[in-house]
């Protein structure tokens, strides 16, 4: 058995294959036949991709094969386009060619609109805590009118079945739109936490 023919291993794992599964882990592990690294990053991809959910992603600093590489390490089945406009100076990152990178590697690519950032809007994010403070709460009320909050109902239902990458362009989450967007779905996902 070589190291490559460890990842022909079927992605849908019931309960019992799932513990078939780790066995052969543990002997190949055991074996020496592959680094323990490798089998780790393995198992942990399976299980995160099983597990449904939101997460929040940025493209800034990254080239695209290292976001796509970023989106698998995470799990992610769907990438949520949050930008207004999705087309982007960084080579790879304009909707068509992200659709294409990113379905290369089994994710599917969702551009949602109705959830982008007014260009006005956008300095709020990159101010003080009162300038942030103020962007956030007028791009919360977008969210709750018409177009913009069908979409977080759409993601809302899509993160309950399977991974979801909520993507725009900066890095620091926080000063970022898509915050507000993740903190919507994450109430819709689980109303009682919130």
């Amino acid at each position: 058995m070589v190291a490559g023919s460890c990842s022909r291993v079927s992605t849908s794992a019931t309960p019992r294959s799932r513990s078939a599964l780790l066995r052969t882990v543990w002997l190949v592990a055991v074996h020496g036949l592959v680094g323990v690294s490798w089998l780790q990053r393995v198992w942990q991809s399976r299980t995160v991709r099983e597990v449904p959910g939101v997460v929040g992603v940025g493209y800034e600093g990254l080239d695209v094969e290292g976001f796509v590489s970023r989106l698998t390490d995470l799990g992610v089945q769907v990438l949520a386009d949050v930008r207004l406009t999705p087309i982007s100076r960084k080579r790879g990152f304009s909707k068509r060619a992200l659709a294409e990178a990113v379905s290369g590697a089994g994710v599917e690519y969702l551009h949602l609109r109705e959830l982008g950032n007014p260009k006005d809007n956008r300095p709020g994010f990159a101010g003080d805590d009162v300038a942030l403070s103020r962007a956030r709460g007028r791009y919360a009320d977008l969210l709750d009118v018409g177009a913009a909050d069908s979409a977080l109902d759409r993601l809302a239902v899509l993160a309950g079945e399977r991974r979801v990458a909520v993507m725009c362009f900066e890095a620091d989450e926080e000063r970022c739109h898509r915050h507000v967007v993740l903190e919507a779905v994450r109430a819709r996902l689980d109303p009682v936490s919130v």
